[in-house]
């Protein structure tokens, strides 16, 4: 009984001592982040002719604003911008583009510890580009976690890997080529917390 007891003490002590080093983001708080991510994606052309293998490599500046409806639980938007080289063998060659994204994301904030966190992040965009004067038109989705270390309460370092699918759909003279593709991606980044 006494070994019972001492134990329950000591696994309570231990976690109200885990608890207050642990760095959790308050309900209200206001995320505004941004990160510099690198992919490869392997995917499919689907011409009106037939079917292809391609690889995109996508390097990409991206930036997020959230804010935290549930300690740890934040709603936001996250905006995209997609530098995109695509080469589809000797079909079509390489081609180079750029593309904007657009969509909602959630995230959770897990603390690891009073300057460590680990994020999780999920959501979905629209996509619109441009590549040799032809329109580009998706939507894709993505999911990833990331460490976030804290040099202070308001700031922390980021590094993230995600995983992200897409369709883009071409206009004009390409209309009916379609490109899927789904990668992983690195990223390095900061984020800056409102209160």
């Amino acid at each position: 009984m006494k070994k019972s007891l001492l134990s329950t003490v000591t696994a309570s002590l231990l976690c109200l001592s885990t608890a207050s080093y642990a760095h959790n983001i308050n309900k209200g708080t206001i995320e505004i982040g941004g990160d510099l991510d690198f992919s490869v994606t392997s995917g499919e052309l689907k011409p009106e002719q037939g079917n292809g293998k391609i690889e995109t490599d996508f390097t990409t500046f991206s930036a997020n604003a959230l804010y935290y409806i549930q300690p740890n639980l934040g709603l936001g938007v996250i905006w995209d911008y997609e530098s995109v080289e695509v080469d589809s063998g000797n079909a079509y060659g390489k081609s180079e583009s750029s593309a904007a994204a657009f969509g909602p994301i959630i995230s959770y904030n897990i603390s690891i510890n009073e300057q460590t966190s680990f994020k999780l992040q999920g959501g979905i965009t629209m996509i619109s580009g441009e590549e040799n004067d032809v329109d580009i038109d998706g939507h894709g989705w993505l999911i990833g976690g990331g460490l976030s270390y804290f040099i202070n309460k308001n700031i922390s370092f980021d590094a993230s890997l995600g995983y992200t699918s897409g369709t883009l759909e071409y206009d004009g003279d390409y209309s009916d080529n379609d490109i899927d593709s789904s990668g992983f991606g690195v990223g390095v980044g900061l984020s800056i917390y409102l209160n």
